[in-house]
């Protein structure tokens, strides 16, 4: 699985009322552990759609890892821990 077309595809059934197809598509997210920096941007928009279709404890678990990357800036993990709330 990839996040991009991942992120894409639960954006498509969010909009489509599919809520729960949505988390389906981007449960594997929360398994991710180490996130390359190219992906953090998309692994947030995985946790943000995450919340939307009501998976809060799956986006949780995205937050959680995303946050734990120890090369995501400070500024980026400060502006971040206040969306993971």
């Amino acid at each position: 699985p990839s996040l991009a077309p991942a992120v894409a595809l639960a954006a498509r059934l969010e909009r489509a009322g599919d809520n729960a197809g949505a988390a389906q598509a981007l449960a594997f997210a929360s398994q991710l552990r180490k996130l390359p920096a190219d992906e953090w941007a998309l692994a947030r928009l995985a946790a943000r759609e995450l919340q939307e279709a009501g998976s809060t404890g799956l986006a949780r678990e995205v937050w959680e890892n995303l946050l734990a990357t120890p090369e995501l800036p400070i500024e980026l993990r400060t502006a971040w821990m206040e969306e993971a709330r």
